[in-house]
């Protein structure tokens, strides 16, 4: 009979004594048996508490910050008669309807995009009146005078106010004082482009072709922004006159989180203009246009409409993990 000696230092109390091959597998299947065995202890107790903490009262619990949800207001149902609204929508879709006022509208909006408004991660934490960032934020400097250019009517009309150096507040005060004001949110700043071979036209190069305006900040969001100041500019053109007023928002820094700009704006109108709790809605940057085939079967652009501002809503799991198949407890939220 062939003997084994086990040399090495091991594991096994009689390692110094010769094994037979009958024995060394018998050892390997009691070992493999023993972790089997273990191993399947070890799911079935946590498969057992799994279950178990499905009847926990306070296995998974929801906190709800209730004053952060946004109360909704009800809806507004204009009457042509009462308003005299009907007039105005005459001039405004003659106006509108026209081939040439959508080419001007176009332009503008190429002319925008040609503006590298790019707002570049290494400017998240740095003040806006930090000089390192004056070559960087330059092109944004560049957009409010653009602004002033093509809407002269607004910058007449409205009061124009700089916050934080680059961000831009517009307000057209309403005849009546007592209503609730709009606020109108759209952003000056666009992403960085990553690589300009997977354009189909150059990003700021604001290529107009085949109806479409080309370029960053197409969608997001200079394509809002100035339809935005288009359809103050022509009110204004009509002689029109808002009953309540009207606030415009231009943040320099949405694509960084809005530190510098939104934040900054928000704290001017909650401190200057006293408007907290005051504001009848915010309008801001909502869905884009997308394209969809009717029951007819013919292409139609559908723009989501945003009717409602986020609020915060705070959810917090608590779960209890065992084995592989779970994720562990550091890591289960």
């Amino acid at each position: 009979m062939t003997r084994l000696w086990i040399k090495k230092k091991n594991r096994y109390p009689y390692s110094n004594l010769p094994m037979t091959s009958h024995h060394v597998k018998k050892n390997k299947l009691v070992r493999v048996t023993t972790v089997f065995l273990a191993l399947s202890v070890i799911s079935l107790t946590g498969l057992i508490l799994a279950m178990l903490g499905r009847y926990f009262k306070d296995s998974v619990t929801f906190e709800v910050n209730s004053n952060a949800i946004c109360e909704q207001v009800d809806p507004l149902n204009p009457s042509d008669v009462n308003s005299g609204l009907t007039p105005l929508m005459n001039s405004i879709l003659e106006t509108t309807t026209k081939s040439s006022y959508l080419a001007e509208i176009g332009e503008r909006l190429s002319g925008a995009i040609r503006i590298p408004t790019i707002s570049y991660d290494d400017l998240r934490n740095l003040p806006s009146d930090d000089p390192s960032g004056e070559k960087k934020r330059e092109p944004l400097l560049t957009f409010h005078t653009y602004l002033k250019q093509k809407y002269p009517k607004i910058h007449e009309a409205f009061e124009r106010k700089v916050i934080n150096k680059y961000s831009l507040l517009y307000e057209w005060k309403g005849k009546n004082e007592a209503l609730k004001p709009i606020v109108f949110f759209a952003h000056l700043d666009v992403v960085p482009v990553a690589s300009e071979k997977d354009w189909k036209y150059p990003p700021f190069s604001g290529t107009i072709a085949n109806g479409t305006v080309w370029g960053r900040g197409a969608a997001d969001m200079k394509g809002h922004l100035i339809s935005l100041f288009d359809t103050f500019e022509l009110l204004l053109t009509l002689n029109y006159q808002t009953d309540r007023t009207i606030y415009i928002v231009n943040g320099h820094d949405e694509e960084l989180s809005g530190f510098q700009g939104a934040r900054k704006v928000a704290e001017y109108l909650l401190n200057e203009k006293s408007l907290k709790d005051r504001v009848l809605f915010i309008a801001d940057e909502g869905s884009s246009l997308s394209f969809q085939t009717d029951r007819n079967g013919q292409e139609m652009i559908f723009a989501s409409v945003a009717v409602a501002e986020k609020g915060i809503f705070i959810l917090k799991s608590y779960s209890i993990s065992f084995f592989f198949s779970l994720f562990p407890l550091s890591t289960s939220c």
